[in-house]
C-alpha cells in the first residue's frame, strides 16, 4: 500500500499577506461558505491583518481578492492618499 497520511486531503483556507515594504502581515483572505439569497456559495473574504479587523472584499477567485487586498496594502504605505478605496469600512 502506498503512503498516505490525511496531510494529503487538507486545504488551504487562509493566505496572509505581507506588506511589501517590511514583510508585516496586512491582509488576510479566507475561503469560506457563505449564504447568497439563501443557498451556501463558496468565496473568498479579505480582511485587515491587524484588530479590529476591517472588511476589504468578498471575492470569487483568490486571484481577484489578493490583488484587491494588495491594492489595499499599498494604499496603507501612502497616507495621503488611499485612491479612493475602502473609505468608512465597517470593522467586522
Amino acid at each position: 500500500m502506498a503512503d498516505w497520511h490525511p496531510l494529503q486531503t487538507l486545504l488551504p483556507v487562509t493566505w496572509v499577506l505581507p506588506r511589501p515594504s517590511d514583510g508585516d502581515p496586512f491582509a488576510e483572505i479566507r475561503w469560506l461558505e457563505v449564504q447568497r439569497n439563501g443557498s451556501p456559495v463558496w468565496c473568498f473574504r479579505a480582511v485587515t491583518h491587524e484588530q479590529p479587523r476591517r472588511l476589504i472584499g468578498y471575492f470569487e477567485t483568490l486571484k481577484e481578492a489578493s490583488a484587491v487586498a494588495y491594492q489595499w496594502g499599498l494604499a496603507t504605505l501612502t497616507p495621503s492618499s488611499n485612491f479612493g478605496l475602502y473609505e468608512n469600512q465597517p470593522a467586522l
